[in-house]
């Protein structure tokens, strides 16, 4: 789990500083599935939230707000 986390974080620093949302979206919602599978339930929800937050800003076409 650790080196899965690692991993995200890395993803994470890489999509925010070229600006990516979708991609910062997916690594957060990635992150918050990890938080769940460890048992980090109110970390999990954090992730997820912020997760949905990234993906609500977009436009429809790039899993906006009905995020499909």
């Amino acid at each position: 789990i650790r080196q899965a986390a690692e991993g995200y974080y890395r993803a994470l620093r890489v999509a925010r500083a070229q600006g990516q949302l979708q991609n910062q979206a997916v690594v957060l919602a990635n992150f918050g599935a990890l938080c769940l599978q460890a048992g980090a339930e109110s970390l999990a929800q954090h992730y997820h939230r912020e997760s949905v937050t990234l993906f609500a800003r977009l436009p429809s076409r790039e899993c906006g707000p009905d995020l499909t």
